[in-house]
């Protein structure tokens, strides 16, 4: 937790401007997160409106591969490991996805 007392404002110099290299548009509602695979190949975003989207991003491009439709509440964190797909969110659960021909199928 940060306190009023530590906070300080921050001079134009300390600013580092970023520009982004590509955006991807095509959520229907906010992101609350995402996570890269090991290989930083590719990239999944969990979305409110209970989708997960597998973005390729081998080349430097943001490409659409897989669109998962989740339960609802139950995608509020991802993390990507070992080829699977983990989610979690109000319902308690965590769901395991795993990649098969090239779709992702929730696991048992």
């Amino acid at each position: 937790m940060v306190r009023l007392s530590e906070l300080r404002k921050i001079n134009d110099e300390e600013i580092i401007k970023r520009e982004a290299f590509q955006t991807h548009s095509g959520n229907a509602m906010g992101i609350v997160d995402l996570s890269f695979n090991s290989e930083s190949t590719s990239l999944v975003t969990s979305c409110m409106d209970s989708t997960l989207r597998i973005f390729d991003i081998s080349d430097n491009q943001i490409k659409l591969s897989n669109t998962i439709e989740c339960e609802v509440m139950t995608n509020w964190k991802v993390e990507s490991y070992n080829g699977r797909i983990y989610t979690g969110g109000d319902s308690g659960i965590i769901t395991p996805y795993q990649l098969v021909d090239t779709k992702m199928e929730k696991q048992a």
